[in-house]
């Protein structure tokens, strides 16, 4: 696939592609939903790559380290009420 996607950006410099190693998706650069649609369609004429297609992962880098004590306060008025946390650790 790689072999393709490299020639399809020597053919067409606005198509890029990278690897995302944190969701092993191959994520392609286009610009909009027709360009998606010709790099797919030539991608399977030329070089007979069936792709499927799938909303981008989005990885999760944060992790909580340690133990919070949290408190809640709510606090209303007239016109809105909100929320106020206070965290310590």
């Amino acid at each position: 696939m790689s072999t393709g996607l490299n020639r399809l950006m020597e053919e067409d410099p606005s198509f890029t592609w990278h690897r995302n190693l944190e969701t092993s998706q191959t994520v392609l650069g286009v610009q909009g939903e027709l360009h998606c649609a010709t790099v797919i369609e030539k991608l399977k004429a030329k070089f007979g790559i069936m792709i499927k297609t799938v909303e981008l992962k989005v990885p999760y880098r944060e992790t909580i380290k340690r133990n919070f004590r949290c408190s809640r306060k709510i606090q209303e008025t007239i016109w809105r009420t909100w929320t106020i946390w206070r965290c310590s650790n």
